[in-house]
């Protein structure tokens, strides 16, 4: 099983005083289901396995694992990196009620009535004011909206994403190539190779 195995190499690396592991797991949805996938995710952080997954679209993993198994994976995934260019309707509205709602007040006005206001939604308020053609209505309605709107994600520019740390509101982060940050260099030992014909 892939969380035992993952639990077995954490508690050899912490007999030898090696760093945690990470299994990092690419395309899941691109090949087999792996039906141990929410036990690694779900508990093997508590047992200091931490497991970076990635998919092309949550559509693709809708079909390899089911709808009740994707939502269970996303739920079991503390920190969720979601880059720009879906095109799935259905997924960016999913997505962009992670990140709740607010509240705001719609004005409507109802113009030209006389005698009596006009219809309104249960709840709302509404006051009048006189004007030269007779009485006009206002109707204040809360209207719900989304904190981060399908546009936001859909049209974030390359290298760009938006980043959910468990329940905290989303943050727009920018995602260069590892290789292009020098923090990364420095500790990974990275070194770019030389172009051909010319020396390092």
């Amino acid at each position: 099983r892939l969380e035992r195995a993952g639990v077995r190499a954490v508690r050899g690396h912490a007999a030898q005083r090696l760093p945690v592991p990470q299994g990092a797991l690419d395309g899941v949805a691109d090949s087999v289901s792996l039906p141990d996938l929410g036990g690694l995710l779900g508990g093997g952080g508590e047992r200091g396995l931490v497991t970076p997954w990635g998919a092309r679209s949550l559509a693709q993993m809708r079909t390899r694992y089911g709808s009740e198994e994707q939502a269970a994976l996303l739920t079991a995934t503390n920190a969720k990196l979601v880059f720009g260019g879906m095109s799935n309707d259905f997924d960016l509205r999913n997505i962009s009620s992670w990140s709740g709602e607010f509240r705001e007040m719609q004005i409507t006005t109802y113009g030209g009535v006389t005698g009596s206001f006009a219809p309104r939604r249960p709840g709302s308020a509404a006051r009048a004011g006189a004007d030269d053609d007779g009485v006009t209505a206002y109707a204040l309605s809360p209207v719900y909206r989304p904190m981060l709107p399908v546009e936001a994600i859909q049209q974030l520019p390359p290298r760009n994403a938006w980043l959910w740390w468990h329940s905290d509101p989303p943050i727009h982060v920018e995602t260069p190539p590892a290789e292009s940050v020098e923090d990364y260099r420095a500790l990974s030992g990275h070194r770019p190779r030389a172009p051909r014909g010319r020396s390092a």
